[in-house]
C-alpha cells in the first residue's frame, strides 16, 4: 500500500458508504451506482501511480 492509498483510501470508503446509503435510502436511484463506479475507479490510478511520479 502506497502512501497516498493509506491517505486517501479513507476518502474512497467514506464515497462508497455514502454512495451505498444514498441508493438504499431511496435518496438515489440504482442508476447512481454506476456514477459512483466511475468516480472510484477514475481515482484508483492516481492513488497507485502519483508517488512514483514525485521521486
Amino acid at each position: 500500500m502506497t502512501p497516498t492509498m493509506k491517505s486517501k483510501g479513507e476518502l474512497l470508503k467514506k464515497l462508497a458508504t455514502e454512495s451505498y446509503l444514498k441508493i438504499i435510502y431511496g435518496e438515489k436511484p440504482i442508476e447512481y451506482f454506476d456514477e459512483f463506479v466511475k468516480i472510484f475507479i477514475g481515482a484508483l490510478p492516481i492513488l497507485l501511480v502519483y508517488p512514483f511520479l514525485r521521486e
